[in-house]
């Protein structure tokens, strides 16, 4: 049964983690996949950082409904009692939204984001907020908390 729940905590996540990826819409371009996350960016010049933080901000609510609606028909069609599926709707959907500068890197084919912007998005996962779901938009001028 533990390999079944294994199998299906995997099967989960990817799904979810494409329902983010399919509802995001430019300027957001993904960065890369950590684990159980989407790292999302969107490059701007410094005239037009207002209009690209206004298109990011306006993504985060369909984010969040494509989060959910994925999670729900998943808990729709659960036909497995493992630990995986019976715990799926515990699922939470966190956002960090964060103004600053950044560097691409290619490597090979690999598009790879550095700097201390990046590092401060990474740390602010790493908070220690009680909720477990919730949107953050630092530099935005926003702090919204979603209980």
């Amino acid at each position: 049964m533990h390999k079944i729940a294994i199998n299906h905590a995997n099967q989960i996540v990817v799904r979810l983690l494409k329902s983010l990826i399919n509802a995001s819409k430019a300027p957001l371009r993904v960065a890369e996949l950590e684990g159980d996350a989407v790292f999302f960016y969107a490059l701007c010049a410094g005239n037009d950082i207002g209009k690209k933080a206004e298109l990011v901000k306006e993504q985060i609510i369909e984010l969040h409904n494509s989060f959910r609606r994925e999670l729900e028909l998943l808990m729709d069609i659960r036909v497995c009692n493992c630990e995986a599926c019976l715990r799926a709707g515990d699922l939470k959907l966190k956002q960090i939204v964060h103004v600053g500068e950044i560097e691409v890197e290619k490597i090979h084919n690999i598009k790879q984001i550095f700097g201390l912007d990046a590092i401060v998005v990474h740390r602010m996962l790493k908070n220690s907020l009680s909720s477990r779901e919730y949107i953050i938009a630092f530099s935005l001028c926003t702090l919204l908390l979603h209980r």
